[in-house]
C-alpha cells in the first residue's frame, strides 16, 4: 500500500493545480443549451427521456436533477471532483497502479494536455449536459474496470499493486461486490461507443485469460462483465434510442445493421472509410510522425540508416495517398494497411536485435492502431453524425501513445530529461492559463450581454437580438453544443428567450 510521504510532491502539485483549475473554468463557464434553465425533473422526466429520446445513465441523471443545479458552485465542485477522479482511474488502469514519481507527474501533465488541446474540452468536462454523457460515463466505465486491473496486476505480478484493497477482501465482501455489480450496469448503460471499448477488451481478456493462460476466473469476474454488457443492451434498445435512432436515419445519418449487411462490397468499405478517417485527427498524426521521427534517430545513431528507408517509403507514400485522392473511397483504409505495415516493420527490427526496450514500446504502439482501427470499425452505424465530444476515445488512445513517445525520448534523450520534464510542466502549465483566459474572457461576454438585454428590457424591448461574439470564444475548444441562431422559433433560441425572460431572442 502507497503511503503519502511514498508520492512524490510534484504529484500532489500537479493534482492541486489541476483540481482549482478546473473548479475555476466550471464556476466561470456561463450554463448553454440543454443546461439552461432546466426545471427539477425528478424520476418522471428520467423515465420520460428513457422513453422518448435518450437512455444513457448520466442523461438520465441529467433531466432528473442535475441539469437543474448545473449552475451552481456545488456542481462546479461535483464536476471537477469527477474530472480528478477520471484522470487518477484512467492512470491506475494504464499503469495498475497509483502515481508516485516524478515520471508520473510528467504523465498526468501530458494527460492535462492533451485533454485541453485535443479534446472538445468545454463539452465533455465543463458544460453538464457534455459531461453528463462523456466524462462521467467514461469515469464510471474506467472505475469498474479497475477491478479487473488488479486482478491481472497481481496474477502477472509484474510489480505489487499499489492499491488501498487487493483482489482477495474485494473477492470476499458483499458490499464491495454489491457496489461493483450496480455500477457495472449503470456504466454499460452510460454511452455507446465507450460500452464498445469496454466490451472488446473484456472479450480480448477473456479469451486470452481462458485459451492461452488456462486460467480459471472468479465468478465476479464472469457476472461484472455479463451485467455491464446487460447495461449496454438497456442503452442500445431503449425506446429513447430507437426514436434517436429514427431522426438519424431520416437524415441519412444513420445506417442499420440490417442495412449495413444488405450493401455492396463497395458501399461497406466506402463507410469504413469513412470512419478510418478518425484517424487523420491532429493528435493521431502528430503520435504516428513522431513515433517514426525518433525511430530514424535511433537508427542514426547506430548508422543504420538502411533500416529506415522501408519505413520513410512507407510514411511518404501515405501522405501522398492522403493527399492526392487517387484511391477515392478507399484512401483512409489503405493508409491503415501501410501504417500497421510501418509498426509491424519497426518492431521486427528490434525484436531481431533483441532491443527489449523499443520492442515493447513499438508493440504498444502496433497493438494501439489495431485496436484503434477495431474501434473505428464497430462505429460504422453512426458514421455521419459524429460531434467532437463524442471524439473522447481517440484523445485517450492519443495520451496512450504520447505515454509511448516519451519512453522513447526517455530512452534516447536520459542526459536532458530533467530539461524535458521542465518543458512539458511549463507547456501543459501555459496552455491551462491560456484556456483559463478563455473562460474569463466568455464570461465576461456573458455579463456584458446580460445587462444589454437588461438594459432592452427596462425600455419595454421583448425581441432580443445580440452579436454572436458572446457565443464565440478564441480557444476552439471552448464547446461545439448548438448556439442560438438567427432564427427566433427554432431551438435552441426559445429556450434562450425563455431563460432570459423575453419574448423572442436571436443570435447575428
Amino acid at each position: 500500500m502507497v503511503r503519502a510521504k511514498d508520492i512524490d510532491k510534484s504529484v500532489w502539485i500537479i493534482f492541486s493545480i489541476f483540481t482549482i483549475f478546473l473548479f475555476v473554468v466550471n464556476v466561470l463557464f456561463p450554463t448553454q443549451s440543454d443546461s439552461l434553465g432546466v426545471p427539477y425533473g425528478g424520476i418522471k422526466a428520467a423515465i420520460n427521456s428513457y422513453m422518448n429520446w435518450n437512455g444513457r445513465f448520466g442523461e438520465l441523471m441529467a433531466v432528473a436533477v442535475l441539469n437543474y443545479i448545473s449552475s451552481s458552485v456545488f456542481f462546479a465542485f461535483l464536476n471537477s471532483m469527477v474530472s480528478i477522479l477520471f484522470t487518477l482511474s484512467f492512470f491506475i488502469l494504464i499503469f495498475g497502479r497509483l502515481p508516485q514519481t516524478r515520471d508520473d507527474s510528467v504523465l498526468i501533465a501530458i494527460f492535462i494536455f492533451c485533454i485541453l488541446a485535443f479534446s472538445m474540452f468545454g463539452s465533455i468536462f465543463i458544460w453538464a449536459s457534455g459531461s453528463l454523457n462523456y466524462l462521467w460515463a467514461y469515469c464510471g466505465i474506467v472505475l469498474v474496470g479497475l477491478p479487473y486491473r488488479i486482478f491481472w496486476n497481481q496474477y502477472i505480478q509484474i510489480n505489487s499493486p499499489s492499491f488501498f484493497v487487493n483482489i482477495q477482501s474485494f473477492e470476499t465482501n458483499m458490499f464491495l461486490l454489491s457496489i461493483f455489480f450496480i455500477a457495472s450496469f449503470c456504466a454499460g448503460m452510460s454511452n455507446e461507443l465507450g460500452g464498445i471499448i469496454a466490451i472488446l477488451f473484456h472479450f480480448i481478456f477473456l479469451f486470452y485469460g481462458i485459451f492461452i493462460l488456462k486460467i480459471k476466473f472468479p465468478y465476479w469476474y464472469y457476472i461484472g462483465i455479463l451485467l455491464f454488457i446487460l447495461g449496454y443492451l438497456a442503452l442500445y434498445f431503449s425506446p429513447g434510442q430507437a426514436i434517436r435512432i429514427k431522426v438519424l436515419i431520416d437524415k441519412n445519418s444513420f445506417t442499420t445493421i440490417s442495412s449495413f449487411l444488405n450493401m455492396s462490397l463497395y458501399e461497406k468499405l466506402f463507410i469504413i472509410d469513412k470512419m478510418y478517417g478518425l484517424l487523420t485527427r491532429t493528435i493521431i498524426v502528430i503520435i504516428s510522425n513522431l513515433s517514426v521521427l525518433l525511430f530514424f534517430i535511433e537508427r542514426y545513431r547506430k548508422k543504420d540508416l538502411i533500416s529506415c528507408l522501408f519505413p520513410l517509403f512507407l510514411l511518404c507514400s501515405i501522405y501522398v495517398i492522403k493527399y492526392i485522392h487517387y484511391f477515392d473511397g478507399y484512401n483512409n483504409i489503405i493508409m491503415s494497411l501501410l501504417v500497421i505495415v510501418m509498426y509491424a516493420y519497426i518492431f521486427i527490427i528490434y525484436k531481431k536485435e533483441v532491443n527489449l526496450q523499443f520492442q515493447k514500446i513499438y508493440f504498444n504502439f502496433l497493438c494501439m492502431f489495431l485496436f484503434f482501427y477495431v474501434i473505428a470499425t464497430s462505429t460504422f452505424q453512426v458514421h455521419l453524425y459524429f460531434p467532437n465530444r463524442s471524439m473522447l476515445f481517440v484523445v485517450l488512445f492519443g495520451i496512450f501513445g504520447f505515454y509511448c513517445i516519451y519512453q522513447i525520448i526517455s530512452i534516447l534523450f536520459l542526459q536532458h530529461i530533467i530539461k524535458i520534464q521542465y518543458a512539458i510542466f511549463t507547456a501543459c502549465l501555459l496552455y491551462m492559463f491560456f484556456v483559463l483566459s478563455a473562460y474569463v474572457d466568455m464570461r465576461l461576454k456573458w455579463n456584458n450581454m446580460l445587462s444589454y438585454i437588461e438594459q432592452q428590457k427596462s425600455v419595454g424591448v421583448e425581441h432580443i437580438v445580440v452579436d454572436g461574439k458572446y457565443f464565440h470564444s478564441f480557444y476552439k475548444r471552448y464547446g461545439d453544443w448548438v448556439n442560438p441562431g438567427d432564427n427566433a422559433e427554432t431551438w435552441p433560441n426559445t429556450i434562450y428567450a425563455k431563460y432570459f425572460g423575453v419574448k423572442t431572442f436571436i443570435v447575428k
